[in-house]
């Protein structure tokens, strides 16, 4: 059998065919169908789809408020405890502080306490430097009258070729130290 083949010559389609949606003959029934196709469209996504979809977004709303009300919740938990916080720094300032005043106040004290110490043990060592030195002025005075009295015998021995009384130099002696 033999094949008849088909080529294209360009021209123009025969009369009376025309493209089925803009064939006026055939709009009625079209628009029938899209109502039917619509409508079975719209019931199908009103009983299958749109319950879906709404109970997503309420399940998402009542999280975000959910989520909404934790951050709520928990903002308020770390503001209660930054206030926390704070009072436990500044009590810790203040405990820090009376610690700090107490340690001053036991070296003020400790300081004192060595200082009168010091002081204690200086004034008997100027008691005993004193009593050194009144000893050693004693002595020194002893000393200086006995060179006096020999002294004043040698001068008046010298000045008036006569050695006075060793009585009478010591009571001159004496009399002039009293005086100085």
């Amino acid at each position: 059998m033999a094949e008849t083949t088909h080529t294209e010559t360009g021209a123009p389609p025969p009369k009376g065919t025309n493209f089925p949606p803009f064939d006026a003959t055939t709009f009625i029934p079209q628009l029938f169908w899209l109502a039917v196709a619509f409508t079975l469209l719209y019931v199908a996504l009103e009983r299958m789809a749109l319950p879906g979809i709404e109970r997503v977004i309420r399940d998402r709303k009542k999280r975000i408020r959910g989520d909404l009300d934790a951050a709520q919740r928990l903002r308020k938990e770390s503001d209660a405890a930054l206030k926390a916080y704070e009072k436990s720094m500044a009590d810790a300032r203040a405990q820090a502080n009376s610690i700090g005043a107490e340690a001053h106040a036991a070296i003020k004290a400790e300081a004192a306490k060595q200082r009168a110490s010091v002081d204690a043990e200086l004034a008997r060592n100027v008691e005993a430097a004193e009593a050194q030195i009144a000893d050693a002025k004693k002595r020194a005075i002893a000393g200086v009258r006995a060179v006096a009295i020999e002294v004043a015998g040698a001068i008046v021995e010298k000045v008036l070729h006569e050695r006075p009384s060793a009585l009478d130099l010591s009571r001159v002696v004496d009399d002039e130290l009293r005086a100085a």
